[in-house]
């Protein structure tokens, strides 16, 4: 097969129509297939099949996730020069996911069962007859998959979602399917024989990325390529902060901590008048009430202008100065 026809194949197969009703036999009603996909991204691996839009979700129990970027060099050695030239080829991304799937009780080590056996097939490409009345048939889909787990698997084009839309198309090199014998197997007794469901399954995959945006970077550093500005962890890189910026935000944390515990402390102090210490001394306890709101407001004064307020060690102190004077 020709690399342009590969390409064009594998561009096709993001749109294609629905040929879902004669994968397995499933239908919608299978409560752990779900059409189209999760609505909201979470703590699950999803996998979407594009050709055939069936999707199969697990719960995360992850044993293993690595993400590796390679960078392809070319060298070409030139005479009388010690090291060669490196001329950039191209890039490649891979993932690996090792996790298990545990049962519970039969009724779900059934539905993994399934589950595992769908993602199985959709390693496998999509068929159509070459020619009417004919029972030959040609390639009519490669099988391509998007895989969604939270935000370290996504693609950064759209992260928020399910597979659907928000899943890394990716290609499954290998899949390996690894029941554990150690907690043993449900047993369901039929006239044709027993049928075993493992308790517990040992699942990795080895996938290689099709990125479906440009990755790389402008040449003016002011421009972000598209699906670049989260890449890949929809994380923004400018959302990174110094040491000196984390410092800072501790620091009004604790301000604003000691502002609330100071006002506390002096209203419950107010609070506690005694009705003859308030009718021995007439007007007092407005008079406390008024220099406490005047202490907060001198301390939030000081932290909006950068004055000692910001240092929450004076907190307690201040007010107390400003209430004596």
């Amino acid at each position: 097969m020709s690399a342009r026809r590969e390409r064009k194949m594998i561009i096709d197969a993001f749109n294609q129509p629905d040929y879902s009703t004669g994968l397995m036999g499933l239908t919608d009603e299978n409560p752990h297939i779900q059409e189209g996909g999760l609505k909201k991204g979470g703590t699950y691996l999803e996998f979407y099949h594009i050709a055939t839009k069936r999707s199969a979700v697990f719960k995360a129990f992850l044993v293993s996730l690595s993400d590796s970027f390679n960078a392809s060099f070319k060298q070409e050695s030139a005479f009388g020069r010690s090291d060669p030239y490196h001329l950039h080829e191209g890039n490649s991304r891979s993932i690996n996911v090792g996790f298990q799937v545990p049962a519970f009780d039969v009724v779900e080590a059934e539905n993994n069962l399934a589950k595992i056996s769908l993602l199985s097939s959709m390693l496998y490409p999509v068929y159509e007859e070459a020619a009417t009345g004919t029972s030959a048939l040609q390639l009519r889909s490669p099988p391509i998959i998007r895989i969604k787990f939270a935000n370290l698997i996504s693609n950064t084009l759209n992260p928020g979602g399910g597979a659907k839309t928000s899943g890394l198309a990716v290609i499954i090199n290998n899949f390996a399917v690894n029941p554990n014998t150690e907690p043993g197997f449900f047993v369901v007794p039929s006239p044709s024989g027993d049928t075993l469901f493992p308790k517990l399954f040992d699942l990795s995959l080895d996938m290689s990325v099709i990125h479906e945006h440009t990755v790389g970077h402008h040449t003016d550093s002011k421009t972000v390529l598209e699906g670049m500005a989260n890449y890949p962890y929809g994380t923004a890189r400018t959302s990174a902060r110094t040491l000196k910026e984390f410092i800072q935000e501790k620091r009004a944390e604790a301000v604003d901590q000691a502002l609330g515990e100071t006002r506390a402390a002096v209203v419950g102090q107010v609070a506690g008048l005694t009705a003859a210490a308030a009718a021995a001394i007439p007007g007092a306890s407005a008079a406390v009430v008024v220099a406490t709101n005047a202490a907060y407001d001198k301390l939030e004064d000081d932290r909006a202008f950068g004055g000692n307020g910001n240092d929450p060690t004076n907190t307690t102190k201040r007010t107390q100065e400003i209430l004596k004077g």
